[in-house]
């Protein structure tokens, strides 16, 4: 990763990089996006997880969102690793929804599972 920013998110310590300069392996992962605004302050537009981060996080589903909701085209992606030796799906997926339902993010819902997701399964 190039020019990682390390960000405390939710209590969470994630590796932050913006979005076109996201080169993250595929690995398992919870990913929040964010909107960087010029006074450098930020705002969650996305949280969620994978499987396959590197691959998704690529070709997002809600990627048009994202830019939607970035007025400065500022987009950063964030990532907390969630080896799969270490953390089974069902928390992976638990983890995504506590913090979706802390950060309030602006895109994707908080209780209905994306089709992505379910593919992860």
């Amino acid at each position: 990763m190039n020019n990682t920013v390390d960000l405390t998110i939710a209590g969470l310590p994630f590796k932050c990089v913006k979005l076109e300069e996201a080169t993250f392996a595929d690995n398992f992962a919870i990913y929040v996006i964010l909107n960087v605004r010029p006074d450098s302050s930020w705002c969650v537009l996305d949280v969620g997880q994978a499987g396959d981060y590197g691959i998704r996080i690529n070709s997002h589903e809600r990627l048009e969102k994202w830019r939607q909701n970035s007025p400065d085209d500022n987009l950063w992606v964030c990532m907390y690793p969630m080896a799969f030796t270490n953390y089974t799906r069902d928390q992976r997926l638990a983890m995504e929804r506590a913090l979706r339902k802390s950060l309030h993010p602006i895109c994707g819902e908080v209780s209905k599972p994306s089709y992505a997701m379910m593919l992860d399964r």
